[in-house]
């Protein structure tokens, strides 16, 4: 089963390289691609999103979709989602011994997406037709 995750704020020096690394080593399924985008944050910093999209995944990928995406729904719901339970990924440990992460959040697939633009513009077309 295909899914993405997305993850909302890296630092800059996260590469698409070091995304693939540690998602690789967590062993949830098999990258299609990673794609990313640099951003200003609200306080000025320059940060970094990746969105991480799979192909297949593995039994552990199919429960952390579960949970993104269960995540996903509460919020839609208006019900909070607090920030012990999105999903953190530690990725390295800072000499000071604190650990360094992403958080990670569900996200749609590419496939997902474009069938959902094609519902909206089949449900936004005109009703075109002649009557005689």
């Amino acid at each position: 089963m295909a899914f993405s995750a997305f993850i909302s704020s890296a630092l800059p020096t996260n590469s698409v390289e070091d995304v693939q690394r540690v998602f690789t080593q967590l062993n949830l399924g098999v990258i299609e691609k990673i794609d990313t985008k640099d951003y200003e944050g609200r306080d000025g910093r320059p940060l970094r999103k990746f969105w991480v999209h799979f192909s297949t995944s593995t039994e552990s990928g199919q429960k952390f979709h579960a949970r993104l995406a269960s995540n996903e729904a509460r919020q839609k719901n208006g019900e909070m989602v607090q920030g012990s339970e999105i999903p953190r990924i530690i990725y390295n440990t800072r000499r000071d011994g604190s650990d360094m992460y992403w958080y990670v959040y569900h996200c749609k697939t590419p496939a997902e997406r474009a069938a959902e633009h094609e519902a909206r513009i089949a449900s936004t077309a005109p009703n075109v037709r002649i009557e005689m």
